[in-house]
């Protein structure tokens, strides 16, 4: 088999001592660290720039997203305070009054009025009672 032909890269002269330093600081040859730099950035597709200024960093994309994450959080926090819990809150109180026969003819007749079908259950309820009374 041939070996793979190597090429020359060019550096500028105040980068090369950096290079090197970066090589041994991570245990690789200039060689390895070069291609290991370019398989990072076609990986991570970031854009090499990002530490001049000239584009957005990873750590700005980063804090982007958990922003993001962090409104998608909220939202599903209050859709669960306004919504889930008061219905988890009406099954309960209708799952006990099936359960204990309470009040299964009001459930069964008056169930599907309009004036029943309110978001609280419980007070329209309440509402029925005091108005049979």
């Amino acid at each position: 088999m041939d070996k793979p032909k190597d090429t020359t890269v060019r550096v500028a002269a105040e980068l090369a001592p950096r290079l090197v330093k970066l090589a041994q600081l991570h245990g690789l040859s200039q060689k390895e660290l070069l291609a290991e730099m370019v398989g990072y950035f076609e990986r991570s597709q970031a854009d090499p720039r990002a530490g001049s200024g000239k584009a957005e960093s990873l750590t700005d994309q980063l804090a982007k997203l958990d922003k993001r994450v962090d409104r998608v959080i909220g939202f599903i926090r209050e859709q669960e305070k306004a919504i889930l819990k008061p219905l988890r809150d009406e099954v309960r109180v209708l799952s006990h009054r099936v359960a204990t026969r309470q009040d299964v003819m009001f459930i069964v007749a008056e169930g599907l009025k309009p004036e029943v079908l309110q978001p609280d259950f419980v007070t329209a309820y309440r509402a029925q009672q005091a108005a049979d009374s």
